[in-house]
């Protein structure tokens, strides 16, 4: 889902610039979700950010145990949304091919965790510790963006 609409209201002299803050701000919604609901799974699965004792012996943490529901939820979500932004990369973006690289990397992996049925652990904390700071780099990419339109 693209948000184009809005922020066509916004920016409107550089069509490049339009698709740029409504590829950001998709962009924020998707890091934010993901990063919440794999962070969620991680924690449930007896997983500490600062490896600090959690209260449980780690026993859930198995990196080679099946899929869990919201495991597989976040994957596919996140599938979902590189799907969409390779779309984006090859239509606005293809010359930056070490990006469009790494989504297919991406995409390879996570589609071998769903076919696998196992692995949405080490694919959960792959995706939390990518994603986290995106929320932070995509708002300072808006507000530059609004700013150089002397919205801001």
């Amino acid at each position: 889902m693209r948000l184009d609409a809005f922020p066509a209201c916004f920016v409107q002299q550089d069509t490049k610039r339009r698709d740029m803050l409504g590829s950001c701000i998709c962009s924020v919604v998707h890091c934010t979700v993901v990063t919440v609901l794999t962070y969620e799974e991680l924690c449930g699965r007896d997983w500490t950010l600062l490896g600090f004792y959690s209260g449980g012996n780690g026993a859930k943490f198995d990196l080679g145990s099946p899929n869990s529901a919201t495991g597989t939820a976040a994957i596919i979500y996140c599938t979902g949304f590189m799907l969409a932004d390779q779309i984006f990369m090859y239509i606005w973006c293809p010359w930056e091919k070490l990006f469009i690289l790494h989504h297919w990397a991406t995409l390879l992996y996570m589609g071998a965790v769903l076919w696998l049925g196992t692995g949405d652990l080490s694919c959960c904390l792959c995706i939390c510790l990518g994603e986290v700071t995106n929320p932070i780099n995509n708002t300072m990419a808006i507000s530059d963006l609004l700013h150089s339109e002397g919205l801001l």
